[in-house]
């Protein structure tokens, strides 16, 4: 119980850290997500753990995601892998970073770019964009811009891939 009351004040402090700039939410998300995460999108304990990271639009899209593949789930046989369940969504390598550091912020029309240099072993390192912007007085990340590494990895954008597909 104390460990999770540690990880809730932890996640909460570095939240409000998070609002005083771009990349500090940024440093934040990924310092939060990358020695929790599983395959697939965030969901129960963990999207509750990054929520406060995240614009209530790319939540929305996330919960819409999820709502489907349940749904999917429902509708075909048990052994079908259903959508939204292996990768990582948040970079541009299906196995995900092993570390990441911010390299610059660039103020854009859809809010600020943060580039963010990824490494993974054995891929070549990679940078991705997050997008940030400002909500309810504070950064939160929008979208992420994926680069593409590799040809099982193309680029594109987070918000285009959690749209279910038909």
């Amino acid at each position: 119980m104390k460990s999770v009351a540690f990880l809730l004040v932890a996640v909460l402090a570095v939240s409000c850290a998070a609002a005083e700039r771009p990349q500090s939410v940024v440093d934040a998300f990924y310092s939060a997500h990358l020695p929790h995460r599983t395959g697939g999108l965030p969901s129960g304990d963990e999207l509750r753990r990054l929520q406060p990271f995240l614009s209530q639009r790319l939540h929305g899209l996330i919960t819409a995601a999820l709502a489907y593949q349940e749904d999917w789930v429902k509708r075909n046989p048990p052994d079908e892998k259903p959508p939204f369940v292996d990768g990582d969504y948040f970079s541009s390598v299906f196995e995900g970073p092993g570390s990441f550091k911010v390299s610059r912020v660039v103020k854009e029309q859809d809010g600020w770019h943060v580039h963010v240099r990824f490494k993974y072993e054995p891929a070549p390192d990679w940078e991705d964009v997050v997008v940030v912007k400002q909500e309810n007085g504070r950064y939160v990340i929008d979208d992420v811009l994926f680069s593409g590494v590799g040809e099982f990895n193309p680029p594109g954008r987070l918000s285009e891939r959690l749209k279910p597909m038909p």
